[in-house]
């Protein structure tokens, strides 16, 4: 079983992501920092230049990719 946690900006899903995947002995993913990193450019920068839409697709891909993993 995978847990993904959906929610506002700032709403606390990488805090509690962190605590969840500690005491379940999972490993913890942000897919902002995933999709930063694939870009090399800050989220805010992608979207700025790309849009929301291209950033959503980028988020899609990621979730997408790590969905058949287990942990």
């Amino acid at each position: 079983m995978n847990i993904l946690l959906l929610g506002m900006p700032m709403s606390g899903k990488t805090t509690i992501g962190k605590i969840i995947a500690e005491k379940m002995n999972y490993n913890f993913y942000d897919t902002d920092f995933l999709v930063s990193k694939n870009h090399n450019h800050s989220i805010k920068d992608i979207i700025s230049k790309y849009g929301e839409d291209f950033f959503r697709k980028e988020e899609s891909k990621v979730i997408n990719d790590f969905a058949s993993k287990k942990d």
